[in-house]
Formats: C-alpha cells, structure tokens, sequence
C-alpha cells in the first residue's frame, strides 16, 4: 500500500508541477495541490492503521488545510488567504511538537536556537527588497514555531535513531518555509524558487507521514 501511494505521490506532484510551470495549467494548480495534499494524510492514515495518534493526524489535516489556503491566495488577490494559511500550519506544526515533546520532553533550552532565527528573520525582513507589510509578527512567530520543529525534530533523533526520518522531514519542513518567505516578500524572485520549495515541503510531510511511533 505504501508503494503504491508513494507512486500516486509523485504522479500528484508531477501534475502540480506542471501547474506551476506549464503554459496553460495553472488555472489547475489548486486542483493538483490538493490532490498531492490528500495523499499524505491518507499515507499517514495507513501507516497509523493500528494504532492512530490524533496529534500527529490533526497536524497533518492542518497541514492539508494550509494547502488548500495558500493554494487559494495564489488564485485570488494577494495575501487574501495567506494569513489563514499560516494559521494552519502553525497549529499544525504544534500539533506536531506536542506529539513529540510527549516522547522527548519540554525543556527551556528547546525555545532558544528558534528565539534566535526568530530574531534573525526580524532583522532579514527589515531588508529593502522585503516587502512583508501587516505580516511581520505573523512571520516572525512562524520563523519561531517551524524552527521549534527542528529543534524537537532533533530530540527525536537523540532519542532513538529510528526517527531519523521525523529529524529530517523537520529540516526540510524549516527549508520549505524559508524559501517561501522568498517567494511571497522578496522583489527579486526566481522560478526555480518555486520548485524547490514544493520538493522540500512534499518531501518532509512524505517523510513525517511514514513515521511509525514504538
């Protein structure tokens, strides 16, 4: 079964890619973005198959939800549903952080590398070429929120090295986030941005989602 929604995996984002830079698709970008969407909360459902953990399936239909918002800001006008979208995934990515804070704990320590990129995002966006208007707190609490996502990402390799994939899928979560501050507020912006973004973003919720908790 995972084989097989593996290979749906990538047909989906095959198409969404086309979406993005075929002459004439993007009016099906939305269409594509969810499908590839629906198959990692459907991987996440069969991998928990027996026995479901609801932090770690509400995350990932936040997730999904966020998708669908930022997929729709595309559409319509500017900004319109980013903040909505950001939402999402914030309770998404705590929904992901209570679930592994229960296996490797909370501790002070864990908030002061994302203290410190939230910092450094406060002075990048204050760049000229950054034009982040009413979202500076938003993208600053977010900076903070998915860099948490590393920090108990690496918790979770300490703890046992068979969450390899949970450390790396949270990395790549910070990587994909990183280039879409890029790609929503920076003037200068290159079409391959947008490549990799996706990548890394399917790649880490790919990853999270084939996580078997022991």
């Amino acid at each position: 079964m995972e084989e097989m929604l593996l290979m749906i995996y990538i047909i989906c984002f095959g198409l969404l890619m086309l979406a993005v830079y075929g002459k004439g698709y993007a009016k099906y970008y939305l269409m594509f973005k969810s499908m590839t969407s629906v198959i990692f909360v459907m991987l996440a459902c069969w991998v928990m198959r027996e026995k479901l953990f609801w932090l770690w399936l509400m995350a990932f239909l936040f997730c999904f939800l966020g998708d669908v918002l930022l997929g729709m800001d595309e559409r319509k006008e500017k900004n319109r549903f980013f903040v909505w979208g950001l939402i999402s995934f914030v309770t998404g990515h705590v929904f992901f952080i209570i679930r592994m804070s229960g296996l490797t704990s909370f501790e002070l320590w864990d908030l002061v590398l994302p203290a410190g990129i939230a910092l450094v995002t406060f002075f990048l966006i204050r760049h000229p070429k950054f034009h982040v208007g009413v979202h500076k707190r938003a993208v600053i609490l977010y900076s903070l929120i998915v860099t948490l996502l590393c920090v108990k990402g690496y918790d979770m390799l300490l703890l046992d090295r068979y969450y390899w994939n949970v450390f790396v899928g949270s990395v790549l979560f910070f990587i994909s986030d990183f280039l879409l501050l890029f790609i929503y507020f920076y003037e200068d912006k290159l079409k391959i941005m947008r490549f990799f973004n996706l990548l890394t973003y399917y790649g880490a919720v790919f990853l999270l989602a084939c996580t078997v908790f022991r």
